[in-house]
């Protein structure tokens, strides 16, 4: 029987490992251990979430198995956060093929204007939204208004008489005024109109004649008229205001395509070219002669351009410029705004295409104004070289250390005064100048500073461009020395050596002693010998001194420092800042509590506060320190003081007593999250039933309590009896929900399959065993 439940055994846990096996067969085959999440390319996640999703493995699962495996808690973090966001956003769900498609340029930009900016020169002109040229409905009639079908008239007539109407034009031409009659203003201008109708109201209304009354005329609508535009980004027609303008109509149709001119723009009426614009004129001279008002089957057609040309590099405005067969090269930077103040003048690269290939032709400044752009030229302006031609240099011990211009016949001493003359540092006995010589390899030329100022020649030299004097300083050829300080000072740290100084010096410069100071002052001090001494084994010499109450005006402990000397001043050995612990909540007497020995207890502090509060919850108190909580058994501390429950305190300790509530809290899994009130001796099971029990996902086995200190509680199971936790005042039930059951995919059914029958398979061989 025995041997039988063996072989049973083995047959379960090769099923189970046959199966993981099944399950895991792609992901098992990463070596977790060796894995460098940061090195991972997102179509390798992806692969991963692939794999996942066929096996219906959790993150969770993957977390055990990459464990498992060697992989370390901190990388499986990262891996973690890669694979809940380092995929693209695709519409396919997780889990099927996905082929990341190419962003188009050209939607996008459409979708987003500021995606792209055309650098033909002046198209941005028809793509800002704040520059519609749309007429201002608001403003008065201009005078020269033509007038036309469709416009309303409002007529008034005040003063002894009073008469009102309304009136459009009719397609006639002609306006109806009541007790007037039909009166003709088709192809009027609004002027014109306007004194013929007071003249035929005159002949009506006697008071008119009189002045006795007055006549008021305002157009109170204005018609729209249909113009039509064609070679523009949106050709097509256009119903507009009678008093739009051509701009306004270019602006609307998006100005010209691609191809279109705009300098040559034709305005078409009665089969005739009225105008041709050239919106040049407008964007750099604010010439708005060209933006003319429509009427009523007017053309705007924008041919194909003749000429466009490239400039670039420095220049105020880069860009692609159309250019009328008459203009030339200076006419090219007056709309480029002109060079740039870096721009290299004297020549200008031109690209120019021949028949067959492209060639380089060098525009001098000669030039510019003779040579006419053919299209497709593209100019590159360079930039100055960073190179002075009047340059000369000063370094070192002068009070204006700079560049300053050169000028020939330049000497030494010139330029020394250029500078304002030398420091009182200035090292006198050489100084050096850096040449240039003509194979631009550089040499060095010493003189002596005492012979310049004395008027010798040989020293005074004349200067070249370029050249380089340094002045040294009498310090350069000096150890930089420094004392240091540390220890029971205000500013301890590295301070300059000077001649002469002593202890007492430095103490004062470091801003004196701390409270914590000692009367034992150490100075160390480097060893100087000429001649190496063997098995010396001392490298410094150290100065011990006591020093008294009135340290700084006891001579006799005023020693002279030496460079490099190291002063510490030391503790006083039993010296220590008071700390303290802060306790709050239902106690006699909260707040700041200073620490009185080492020793000092929980139990000791909250009897400094004068006791808990009759309010205060002993089963609710619990210590913060830094970042973790402690609970604390205040009633096993009262009965045994000595226990481990009646903690050191520490400095920084805040302890908390909270409130006794007489009330328990129910969380979780159950038909009503809720608050009902603490019976003592009452069960777990009794507060569940009182909110109608665990519901459908509660996981009975799994309840806990916490209870105010933050100890939680959890439930026993012995032989299938629950054995359920304590319930005290003011504690929390929690129930979680069972975990979710996995659903498996048809690839785990296929492994199960295979694995059942290599099982079966196995069971007959075993049979067979058996019976023989």
């Amino acid at each position: 029987m025995k041997f039988h439940f063996k072989i049973a055994l083995i047959i379960c846990i090769i099923f189970i490992n046959l199966l993981g096996n099944n399950l895991f067969s792609q992901i098992n085959n990463i070596d977790f251990n060796k894995l460098k999440v940061e090195q991972i390319t997102p179509p390798e996640i992806l692969k991963i979430k692939n794999e996942m999703v066929k096996n219906n493995l959790s993150i969770d699962d993957l977390e055990k198995l990459a464990m498992s495996k060697g992989m370390k808690a901190n990388e499986f973090s990262l891996l973690k956060i890669k694979l809940e966001t380092d995929v693209p956003k695709t519409n396919v769900e997780l889990g099927s093929k996905i082929d990341a498609e190419p962003i188009d340029l050209d939607i996008e930009s459409q979708n987003n204007p500021k995606a792209f900016k055309s650098k033909i020169f002046g198209s941005d002109l028809f793509t800002n939204p704040s520059l519609t040229f749309e007429p201002n409905s608001n403003m008065a009639t201009p005078l020269n208004y033509i007038l036309g079908t469709g416009d309303e008239m409002q007529i008034i007539i005040y003063g002894i008489q009073e008469f009102s109407t309304s009136t459009h034009v009719s397609k006639e031409g002609k306006i109806n005024i009541p007790n007037i009659g039909l009166i003709n203003v088709s192809g009027m201008t609004f002027e014109a109109a306007t004194a013929y109708i007071k003249k035929a109201c005159g002949n009506v209304f006697s008071t008119i004649r009189s002045g006795q009354s007055n006549v008021s005329i305002t157009l109170t609508k204005i018609r729209t008229i249909k113009v039509t535009i064609i070679g523009g980004k949106k050709s097509g027609n256009y119903s507009v205001s009678s008093l739009a303008t051509l701009f306004n109509a270019l602006y609307l149709a998006g100005g010209p395509d691609e191809n279109g001119s705009y300098r040559n723009i034709e305005l078409i009426r009665d089969n005739k070219i009225i105008k041709k614009i050239d919106i040049y004129k407008y964007i750099i001279n604010g010439d708005q002669s060209d933006n003319v008002g429509l009427k009523e089957n007017d053309i705007i057609r924008i041919p194909v351009y003749n000429c466009r040309v490239s400039i670039e590099g420095r220049i105020k405005t880069s860009g692609i410029f159309e250019l009328l067969p008459e203009e030339n090269f200076n006419d090219l930077l007056k709309y480029c705004s002109g060079f740039s103040e870096s721009a290299y003048l004297s020549s200008i690269k031109l690209i120019q295409n021949t028949e067959k290939e492209l060639r380089i032709i060098d525009l001098t400044k000669d030039e510019y104004i003779s040579y006419k752009p053919k299209s497709g030229d593209v100019f590159k302006v360079g930039e100055i070289l960073n190179k002075f031609e009047n340059r000369i240099s000063i370094k070192g011990s002068v009070y204006r250390p700079d560049d300053y211009s050169f000028s020939p016949g330049m000497k030494v001493s010139n330029l020394i005064s250029k500078a304002d003359g030398l420091t009182g540092d200035a090292y006198m006995n050489q100084a050096q100048i850096t040449r240039l010589r003509e194979d631009y390899s550089k040499e060095i030329i010493s003189i002596s500073l005492n012979k310049v100022f004395s008027g010798d020649s040989l020293h005074d030299i004349k200067l070249n461009k370029e050249d380089e004097l340094l002045v040294f300083s009498m310090f350069d050829f000096k150890d930089n020395q420094n004392i240091n300080i540390g220890g029971e000072v205000r500013k301890p740290g590295k301070y300059p050596f000077v001649k002469n100084i002593k202890l007492f010096d430095l103490l004062i410069q470091s801003g004196g002693f701390t409270d914590e100071a000692s009367k034992r002052i150490e100075i160390s001090r480097i060893i100087k010998k000429d001649q190496i001494i063997l098995d010396q084994k001392e490298i410094a010499t150290i100065l011990t001194i006591e020093i008294t109450d009135n340290v700084l005006t006891d001579e006799s402990k005023n020693i002279v420092l030496e460079p490099n000397d190291v002063i510490q001043v030391r503790k006083i050995p039993i010296y220590q800042n008071q700390k303290s612990v802060l306790i709050l909540g239902y106690v006699e007497y909260p707040g700041n509590y200073t620490i009185a020995n080492k020793d000092e207890r929980i139990l000791d502090l909250i009897n400094r506060t004068g006791g808990l509060k009759s309010e205060a919850n002993q089963e609710g108190i619990y210590v913060i320190r830094g970042e973790s909580k402690i609970p604390i058994n205040y009633i096993k501390i009262l009965k045994k003081p000595n226990s481990l429950q009646n903690i050191r305190l520490q400095p920084g300790d805040e302890v908390r007593v909270l409130k006794l509530v007489r009330a328990i809290k129910i969380e979780g899994s159950v038909s009503v999250n809720t608050e009902i009130p603490f019976e003592k001796g009452k069960s777990v099971r009794y507060y569940l039933n009182s909110v109608g029990g665990v519901n459908e996902n509660g996981w009975k086995k799994k309840i806990y309590c916490v209870y105010p200190n933050g100890i939680t509680s959890s439930t026993k199971s012995i032989l299938f009896i629950k054995n359920y936790p304590e319930v005290l005042a003011g504690t929390t039930i929690k129930i979680p929900a069972k975990p979710e059951k996995k659903e498996r995919s048809s690839a785990n059914f296929v492994g199960i399959a295979s694995v059942s029958t290599s099982m079966a398979t196995m069971i007959a061989v075993l049979a067979k065993l058996f019976q023989e």
